[in-house]
């Protein structure tokens, strides 16, 4: 039994560890945060390499859109077999599967025919969906109490890093041997990271059940089932949705609301973005120190929502013409809350989820983010011609944010709920 003070965070950890032995999370940690890597910078590739990559199959730089668009909602899909995979394989397996399935996506990415290309992307995307509930399952189990947040916030990092990597190194090779050769560079990266991991399966592939139920319609509907069911889980998962959606048109649209909206040149307005890549690198692993501390989840949460609510709404100030420190300053503001969120959330889900559900509500947790990210950019867009400019979309978007701000503002803390 948990001591009385313990909390239920501290309580699941432990159970944890009781299960079984896990390596400590300082040679654990940097694997997993290696696993994520990959897995964004696969995601990435094509979209990085896309002028390479559309010439040969005559499509227009619009094919971006239909390439982000479906490989989410393939991720969507497969992030619901995760906790079965989990429960057959083990985690790491389960990771070396996902990273497996998106570098055989990668190639048939580079291959110069449409249809090819689109079963390429949707492999990437069932590559992509696994990897969360996965990672989370290691996580927990390798992570101390009261440690919990941060080590999620850290290992989230890899996606923005993912993106800094697939920016660097993606251009050139495709300058060099072309588009596929560039999605054969990115497949194999998959391909060594998944083999690196190979070390840690002793430590946390040790309690599978190879004989489980291999997943069907009704299960994989299962971890849908399972965050709808709880309230305060429920309330999460929805909430998710939103901050998806704007953290996806901030990657999306910033640089064309600099540039056209505003004026800014391109190499300025590419500035912002990185500055607001940057401000979300640095917020995953600040927001996950403070959740971890006397702010706890519920309080992080509030801060973290209501600057992304305040950032949103500030869009419409950014000067015209040329940038200055302030309008820096928003820009990385935004960045490390609409971009910052991740690892608190998903530390969040792994902390409400029933007892033996913890994958299964991250994997639901990931079905609702992904559904932001695959509507939030068409609902932006549509926004941002009605309303004739991008910040005043940014506004727009603000608005369910600051809604949802004061309603966590006004709903007891955890330990007002535990004091009751």
């Amino acid at each position: 039994m948990p001591h009385k003070s313990e909390s239920p965070q501290g309580a699941l950890c432990r159970g944890f560890a009781q299960e079984t032995s896990s390596p400590p999370l300082r040679w654990s940690l940097p694997v997993m945060l290696l696993i994520q890597v990959a897995t964004s910078a696969a995601n990435l590739a094509p979209a990085v390499a896309a002028p390479a990559l559309l010439s040969p199959l005559g499509l227009s730089p619009v094919a971006v859109g239909f390439y982000v668009a479906l490989l989410y909602a393939s991720a969507m899909v497969s992030a619901q077999l995760g906790p079965m995979l989990v429960r057959r394989w083990g985690p790491v397996r389960t990771s070396q599967w996902a990273l497996t399935v998106s570098a055989v996506g990668l190639v048939l990415v580079g291959i110069p025919q449409v249809g090819v290309a689109a079963v390429g992307t949707c492999l990437v995307g069932v590559g992509c969906g696994p990897v969360v509930p996965a990672g989370a399952d290691m996580l927990v189990r390798a992570t101390p109490p009261g440690r919990v947040a941060l080590a999620f916030s850290i290992r989230q990092t890899g996606v923005p890093l993912g993106g800094v990597l697939a920016g660097l190194l993606v251009p050139p090779v495709s300058l060099a041997w072309g588009g596929q050769g560039a999605m054969i560079a990115a497949a194999g990266f998959c391909v060594i990271v998944a083999l690196a991991a190979q070390g840690l399966r002793p430590h946390f592939d040790n309690r599978t059940d190879p004989l489980s139920a291999w997943p069907s319609l009704s299960s994989m509907a299962q971890p849908i089932r399972t965050v709808l069911d709880e309230p305060r889980l429920r309330g999460a998962v929805l909430g998710s949705t939103l901050y998806a959606a704007m953290q996806v048109c901030v990657a999306s649209y910033l640089v064309v609301y600099l540039t056209r909206d505003l004026g800014w040149n391109v190499a300025v307005a590419g500035l912002g973005l990185a500055v607001a890549q940057i401000g979300g690198a640095l917020g995953r692993v600040a927001w996950g120190a403070l959740a971890d501390g006397p702010a706890q989840y519920d309080g992080t949460m509030r801060l973290l929502i209501g600057a992304m609510a305040l950032s949103g709404f500030a869009m419409v100030l950014l000067p015209q013409g040329q940038e200055t420190l302030p309008a820096l300053l928003l820009l990385g503001l935004l960045g490390a809350s609409a971009i910052g969120w991740n690892g608190v959330f998903f530390a969040r889900l792994s902390q409400l989820a029933p007892h033996g559900q913890m994958a299964e509500a991250v994997a639901g947790g990931v079905f609702f983010n992904y559904l932001g990210v695959v509507i939030g950019p068409a609902i932006f867009g549509v926004a941002a011609a009605g309303l004739g400019s991008h910040g005043w979309a940014y506004a727009l978007f603000s608005v369910p944010l600051a809604v949802l701000c004061v309603a966590l503002w006004r709903a007891p803390t955890d330990g007002a709920r535990r004091a009751a």
